[in-house]
């Protein structure tokens, strides 16, 4: 997400919209809670992440859900801001639904369109700068012109601000800022894992992974999932790597690679399995109807057999 980008949207847009008299609650709240609003996708992601509400940080980052629950908080802030209700709906969706636009414009995994349509849109754009600099040229230029467009209309001027007000929004700032360094630190982690997994390295990858799902989350729950199945398996954990593979199964049940290493994993250990859902011969009915043009699909098909025909023979 472009951290700094979001900031400058933010603050370009209450400066575009200002309150309609000069009263102190007005003023001083005004600007930090059109900053908040151009971050709330990512508060309520984070939220949802600490909570294992996969479902709500979806939602967050989805234009169908912005819209109504931009609506909603628009009239609050009309009421705070003592603008028309209208106009502050207009700010408090256009702030929302801004957000995600910008997201799919960095190349982020987002599903705008969450529950409708399940594929990710914005990979591979990268029409946007990741890094900090780049960041304040584009978005620190569009604020100026924007501020400068409305420049005289304006009653509240960036340099008047209040302090508490300025003070809130160096805070959600800092924060923002901060949650995105430590995705970082999260998400090479993960990389990490990945490579130590390569190579074999199973106990340094597992390792590795519990360092990268720590908060803030990177959203790569199923992949870790996945991978820790993966890692216990070849240690021969065989209980934890049957949790780990339904839990990365259930959330991405049609990533040809789950679904088919599970199926491999099941083939391999025939112990009865309670959820009918993701039993052997489920898993390879699912492989059947929907990755038979995958390169990979007869090689799966052979292992599978090969590995069920093993485990019966007396």
């Amino acid at each position: 997400m472009p951290v700094l980008g979001h900031a400058f949207v933010g603050l370009a847009t209450a400066a575009c919209v200002q309150p309609l008299d000069d009263k102190r609650r007005a003023t001083a709240l005004w600007v930090p809670s059109v900053v908040l609003l151009a971050y709330l996708p990512d508060i309520v992601s984070q939220l949802a992440s600490t909570t294992g509400f996969v479902s709500a940080r979806m939602a967050s980052h989805s234009v169908i859900f912005a819209i109504p629950y931009g609506v909603l908080l628009g009239v609050a802030l009309a009421r705070l801001g003592t603008v028309q209700w209208t106009v502050g709906i207009v700010v408090a969706v256009v702030s929302v639904v801004g957000h995600i636009l910008l997201d799919l414009l960095v190349a982020s995994d987002r599903i705008p369109l969450w529950p409708i349509v399940l594929e990710p849109l914005g990979g591979g754009w990268a029409m946007l700068p990741r890094n900090g600099v780049g960041e304040i040229l584009i978005f620190g230029f569009g604020y100026v012109v924007a501020v400068s467009i409305v420049r005289r209309r304006l009653t509240v001027l960036p340099g008047t601000v209040s302090r508490a007000g300025l003070g809130i929004v160096v805070c959600l700032f800092v924060a923002a800022g901060g949650t995105h360094w430590l995705r970082s630190v999260r998400f090479a982690a993960f990389v990490s894992a990945k490579e130590s997994l390569a190579i074999g390295q199973h106990e340094t990858a597992l390792t590795q992974l519990d360092a990268a799902m720590l908060w803030p989350s990177i959203n790569k729950e199923s992949r870790a999932d996945y991978m820790k199945a993966e890692a216990n398996r070849q240690l021969g954990n065989t209980e934890i790597a049957e949790l780990h593979y339904a839990r990365a199964y259930a959330a991405e049940p049609d990533d040809f690679w789950i679904v088919a290493d599970y199926a491999l994993f099941r083939a391999t250990h025939l112990e009865p399995c309670n959820d009918a859902s993701s039993s052997l011969e489920t898993l390879v009915d699912k492989l059947n109807r929907h990755f038979s043009h995958h390169p990979r699909f007869k090689d799966v098909l052979r292992k599978i057999d090969t590995r069920r025909n093993a485990r019966s023979i007396p």
